[in-house]
């Protein structure tokens, strides 16, 4: 695999991530009403970050954005996708309460930070940067919103 094949499919799975969090967000925005606002406006906020990503994907193909193929820990990516899907089968098929479903939030945007999925390397290219600050923040200040309404309901 070449590694701009390596790089798109890199991109494809962070964007597939972001997705699977507007999924569950969504999820959580059914099943808790009184909190309805709260988690449809993080879900499409995950929507907006889904599409920051897939930006680059085209970006990659013409050259323009580009990182070193050991940039992005692959497998820790797709090992939270998998957790990821698993969450939001649990919210489609089971009762689930307010505190846990905050938890899981909590821990997955937490998951991202601690993972750094989104820091920025040296010789990364100035979109990229750009792109990877811009969903740094964005999780940070998705963590902290999530955590404010965790202190909330405790």
């Amino acid at each position: 695999m070449s590694l701009k094949e390596v790089q798109i499919e890199i991109i494809e799975l962070l964007a597939k991530h972001e997705r699977a969090l507007s999924q569950l967000y969504k999820e959580y925005a059914k099943k808790f009403l009184d909190e309805k606002d709260f988690w449809s406006k993080l879900s499409a906020e995950e929507i907006g970050h889904a599409n920051w990503v897939q930006r680059l994907h085209s970006k990659i193909k013409e050259g323009s954005v580009y990182f070193k193929e050991d940039r992005f820990n692959k497998e820790a990516m797709k090992t939270s996708l998998r957790y990821l899907n698993n969450q939001l089968s649990k919210a489609q098929m089971q009762e689930m309460s307010l505190m846990k479903a905050l938890s899981t939030a909590r821990d997955l945007e937490n998951g991202l930070i601690e993972k750094k999925f989104f820091e920025v390397f040296e010789g990364d290219s100035a979109e990229l940067k750009q792109i990877l600050l811009n969903l740094a923040a964005a999780t940070k200040e998705h963590l902290s919103r999530i955590q404010k309404a965790w202190n909330r309901n405790k």
